[in-house]
């Protein structure tokens, strides 16, 4: 394990923190940032899981550069908060410019047990995850072999995501559904598409396949039912375009210990859009657009009571 530490203070006009960053490879593959404000172990530590796609640590893939996530744990971290935020795997591979095609969503939530049981065995106690859109699912996940304190989920779904991926592409495309049902309807019967409608062969590649089936096997309302004593605070952007709201509110309905909050004007990557879809999607590519402050008060507020 190689560690890199950097130390420097902040200053705030209400309190002063004694701040360390530390770069963590947890094994090959998962490598991370951990903000430390808090040196006790007791305090809380959030490690915050991203959404879909060759996700970095900073929430940026390709050439879509939000830093949403960074603009989060920074936003926490003047908060006093700790966090730890890490690279999908996918982004190793992709460095190594050689990406498997036997990824599966299991994968990603053994990703994140690692995480977990390296922070406890480092002597943390107070773990709260944060998962953002298919880290939502994946934080469910993994709470269930690795027990924390709290989950918080931002825009994430209840539903198996065939369900989702099909909502989303035909609200622009509604000539495509009956092929969408079909090739995930092979999909789950063979494990493979044969012939892929050829507007869906980006979402379809032969690589992807095997993941996609994968997830598409994983219910996030049974998950939901097994984790019936952790408390997960639900928080969903009233113009996220991704996800509809009713994915939050059914999370909380079936979820036994948990709080949702509804952030007016709140798109996926948190930021307030005031304006039309063409303002929404220009902040995916905004780094320097601060995000919701509302956001942050509620995060702070549930893991530090």
């Amino acid at each position: 394990m190689r560690v890199t530490i950097i130390l420097f203070f902040l200053l705030s006009t209400n309190v002063h923190f004694c701040q360390e960053v530390k770069e963590i490879e947890i094994d090959s593959i998962i490598k991370g940032e951990l903000t430390l404000v808090n040196s006790k172990n007791s305090n809380p530590l959030v490690i915050l899981t991203q959404g879909s796609g060759p996700t970095d640590r900073n929430g940026n893939q390709g050439m879509m550069m939000s830093n949403h996530s960074k603009l989060l744990t920074d936003s926490l971290k003047n908060r006093g908060i700790n966090s730890f935020r890490y690279d999908k795997r996918t982004i190793h591979y992709i460095n190594r410019k050689s990406i498997p095609n036997n990824i599966k969503f299991n994968d990603f939530v053994l990703d994140l047990v690692k995480v977990i049981r390296y922070f406890k065995k480092n002597g943390f106690t107070n773990i709260h995850l944060i998962g953002h859109s298919q880290g939502s699912l994946v934080s469910l996940k993994a709470a269930d072999i690795e027990p924390v304190k709290s989950i918080i989920s931002i825009a994430g779904t209840a539903r198996t995501i065939d369900l989702v991926l099909t909502e989303q592409i035909t609200a622009q495309y509604p000539s495509l559904k009956s092929s969408l049902k079909k090739s995930f309807k092979e999909l789950r019967e063979k494990d493979t598409i044969v012939n892929v409608n050829p507007f869906l062969k980006s979402i379809f590649l032969p690589q992807n396949q095997k993941f996609i089936n994968s997830w598409v096997k994983i219910n996030p309302a049974e998950v939901l039912k097994k984790l019936d004593e952790t408390p997960i605070l639900v928080i969903h952007g009233t113009k996220d375009i991704q996800v509809p709201i009713e994915d939050a509110k059914k999370i909380d309905s079936i979820a036994n210990h948990s709080k949702l909050i509804e952030i007016k004007n709140m798109n996926h990557v948190f930021r307030i859009i005031e304006g039309d879809r063409n303002e929404n999607l220009a902040s995916y590519s905004n780094p320097k657009q601060p995000i919701s402050s509302e956001m942050i008060k509620a995060i702070s507020t549930f893991v530090t009571q």
